[in-house]
């Protein structure tokens, strides 16, 4: 570390006491996935990258993921719903019972409104697409879920990372509550003052990690304050689960990642960890 000589020739201690600090966002993403399961109690699940939401993306999501759905879902040859409608209109379908054995079809006058889709785009494209995937079937006019829909994650934890700028980071954050316990992970030699935010991420009940560069540490994550559980939108937090195991399904375990200015802004060293 360069160390700045005022005027007077006094070194500053504030310089020769700071942390360490990131270069890219991307380089604390090994520290965090070292660090974070030492500080969650009773695991997470697994780390999944740029997972596309439906307001946004989350920069590292754990899922617990329900492996004998997975498995069941595989076996019968459906593949994950990553549209928001298909997964609106599968919630629809079984809260309405109308699910192969049951004998209750649904009309598309009884799915639209539950599912928020209109008549008309379920009939040119959503439900005919279900049935093509092997989802539901037609029965007449009316329509039957193959099989009851269940969601294949059980629980989430959504992760937003930025070096500095907390306030960005909390207002993005928000969004992921609906689905997922939420934490912002800052960069500990960038935040002179964790306690400064404590008030709004206590209010909002986003958590905070910080994350520290210093690589001669034993443990690199802190979790200042731990998330509070919000209720989960029904919704929201099936399209994520989908959109995980489309993911698994792919063999992967980051969704894209754009260029930013026509960069690809990865690790500046060591791997990363959204290619592997």
């Amino acid at each position: 570390m360069t160390v700045l000589l005022p005027a007077s020739g006094d070194v500053r201690a504030e310089d020769v006491n700071r942390p360490r600090s990131f270069v890219r966002e991307a380089d604390m993403l090994e520290p965090l996935l070292a660090g974070i399961p030492s500080v969650m109690r009773g695991g997470i699940g697994e780390p999944f990258f740029e997972v596309q939401t439906q307001r946004g993306v989350v920069d590292l999501l754990y899922a617990r993921v329900n492996k004998p759905i997975v498995r069941w879902r595989s076996g019968l040859q459906l593949p994950a719903l990553t549209e928001v409608s298909a997964v609106a209109v599968m919630l629809a379908l079984t809260e309405l019972g109308a699910i192969e054995g049951e004998d209750q079809p649904a009309q598309v006058s009884d799915i639209a409104p539950r599912s928020s889709v209109s008549s008309g785009h379920l009939r040119r494209s959503v439900l005919p697409k279900l049935v093509e995937s092997g989802w539901i079937r037609a029965d007449g006019r009316s329509w039957i879920a193959c099989h009851a829909y269940q969601t294949p994650v059980s629980t989430m934890t959504a992760v937003e990372i930025k070096r500095s700028d907390w306030r960005r980071a909390l207002s993005q954050a928000i969004a992921h509550r609906e689905f997922a316990d939420t934490y912002v992970a800052l960069d500990r030699g960038r935040l002179a003052r964790p306690a400064s935010a404590a008030q709004a991420f206590e209010y909002t009940g986003v958590g905070l990690f910080t994350v520290d560069a210093d690589s001669a540490l034993s443990t690199h994550v802190e979790r200042i304050i731990p998330a509070r559980r919000i209720r989960r939108h029904v919704l929201p937090r099936a399209v994520v689960a989908e959109r995980v195991v489309s993911l698994i399904e792919a063999g992967r375990r980051s969704g894209d990642i754009p260029p930013v200015f026509g960069r690809d802004l990865t690790t500046t060293s060591g791997t990363d960890p959204r290619f592997q």
